[in-house]
């Protein structure tokens, strides 16, 4: 089973380089930490749109302000990918560029790296051997915060370390955080993964099944630290 056949399969969206996270909108502030898990994964047809099971579990940490802005550390592993033979995470950090004032949103941006190893010597691969895969994405994101509830949406652009091209990827979403301070956050998002590539993978059937792969994901997470 190469590393390219388990991204088809969308255990991390290989082919279009993506996982679903947990939304950098707004950075922690220092001495803040969350960890979490988020489920789901690109949608394809069988018998009807379903998203796939990927489980990523995540921690983010608040760092010293950068330029007077919240900037966090955040890393997670795909659980998913581990039954596979295959060891996927995460490793990035957010920044808040401009806070919210009234009706305009607050925006920031995050960079994250991808990577992926197989563990060679599998029963289901006749030639052992290591291979590898990685990718960049960066994201900026729009919020607006209430009392409870952070809507927001984003547009980011994945860069293949192999071959990269464009694969804008737009994703609107919201958290809602019901004990405040602190306490448990919960997140839903809908992630359409590389519009502008066109699907040259015929199995499994994505959806939507001409420009890139609608992804849906629910997370939860809880809250803690810092000057809340």
């Amino acid at each position: 089973m190469t590393l390219r056949w388990v991204g088809t399969l969308g255990l991390c969206l290989g082919l279009l380089a993506g996982c679903g996270t947990l939304s950098t909108a707004r950075p922690l502030e220092q001495g803040e930490t969350m960890v979490g898990a988020t489920l789901g994964g690109g949608m394809f047809n069988f018998g009807g749109p379903l998203p796939l099971p990927n489980v990523v579990v995540e921690g983010r940490h608040g760092l010293r302000p950068l330029a007077n802005r919240a900037f966090d550390l955040g890393y997670g592993l795909n659980l998913s990918a581990l039954p596979f033979g295959l060891t996927q995470g995460h490793v990035g950090a957010s920044w808040l560029i401009v806070d919210q004032a009234g009706a305009r949103p607050a925006f920031s941006v995050n960079n994250r790296i991808f990577f992926g190893i197989n563990v060679p010597g599998g029963p289901d691969r006749p030639t052992p051997r290591v291979q590898g895969w990685g990718a960049d994405q960066i994201e900026v994101t729009a919020s607006w915060k209430t009392e409870r509830t952070l809507p927001y949406v984003s547009l980011s652009q994945y860069f293949d370390f192999r071959n990269p091209e464009l694969l804008l990827t737009p994703a609107v979403g919201v958290q809602v955080d019901p004990a405040d301070p602190g306490g448990f956050v919960f997140q839903g998002e809908l992630r359409w993964f590389a519009i502008t590539r066109t699907q040259d993978i015929l199995i499994p059937s994505w959806v939507p099944r001409r420009a890139g792969t609608l992804g849906v994901f629910v997370s939860g997470a809880v809250r803690f630290g810092g000057n809340r």
